[in-house]
């Protein structure tokens, strides 16, 4: 008599669940660590560069580019996840100070939300949404 080699269908119905269950909990992490990539990548170092680039051009002009004659030929602004704003305060033409916003897209990193950065160095993220916090963002 010959011994026929093989899997049963139950055996392959259990490995099949297995990998179902352990789908289930790497795809949410998966997800997490995605857009916290994206977040670094895409909004927090262009945050920073452009920040840098407003901090230049003030020790060289004494005042914050105003919006329509800043350029920022260093800084890649291009994530496609992000929409970047500069919000400058002062009177006239002298910018005394700026805040500098990125956006996410509608859907996307929903848990931290727009990040912010100013002119004082603050970090912020007032969109996070729990157990998220501006530190735990900016990280």
């Amino acid at each position: 008599m010959t011994k026929q080699s093989g899997f049963t269908l139950i055996e392959l119905m259990i490995v099949v669940a297995i990998l179902g269950v352990l789908s289930a909990a790497v795809v949410p992490v998966f997800k997490y660590y995605q857009e916290r990539t994206e977040r670094s990548a895409g909004c927090k170092q262009g945050l920073l560069q452009a920040a840098v680039e407003m901090e230049l051009f003030k020790g060289v002009n004494q005042t914050y580019p105003p919006v329509g004659l800043f350029n920022l030929p260093n800084v890649d602004l291009s994530a496609d996840e992000y929409t970047f704003f500069i919000d400058l305060g002062g009177s006239g033409n002298m910018a005394t100070s700026y805040q500098l916003r990125c956006e996410p897209s509608a859907g996307f990193d929903t848990g931290c939300g727009t990040l912010t950065y100013d002119n004082f160095g603050r970090k912020d993220a007032p969109a996070a949404v729990a157990p998220n916090t501006a530190d735990s963002c900016w990280r």
